[in-house]
């Protein structure tokens, strides 16, 4: 039986996420703190991912890593060719 999450576990889960995603910009734009950030939040993304496909529908899904490296060359070339920042272009 599945066990279903109430709204205000969600709405913990939203606020923990948005805590930490205002952690980089207060330590003051460190690079090395800035790419641990984006790192874990990556990671952070392929966990939920994987729990999704996998977790709830029990299949394996192998063409996320290819999704999620074309999207992380995406972010690269969007970063360097335009001059965006890694923050605002990780959600393109």
């Amino acid at each position: 039986m599945i066990k279903r999450r109430s709204w205000p576990q969600y709405a913990a889960i939203v606020t923990v996420g948005v805590v930490l995603s205002l952690i980089p910009p207060a330590v003051g734009g460190s690079p090395y703190y800035m790419r641990l950030a984006t790192v874990m939040l990556a990671f952070m993304a392929y966990t939920v991912a994987f729990n999704i496909i996998f977790g709830h529908t029990r299949q394996l899904f192998l063409c996320l890593g290819a999704l999620s490296g074309s999207s992380a060359y995406l972010s690269v070339v969007l970063t360097r060719q335009l001059g965006l920042p890694p923050w605002e272009s990780i959600p393109l």
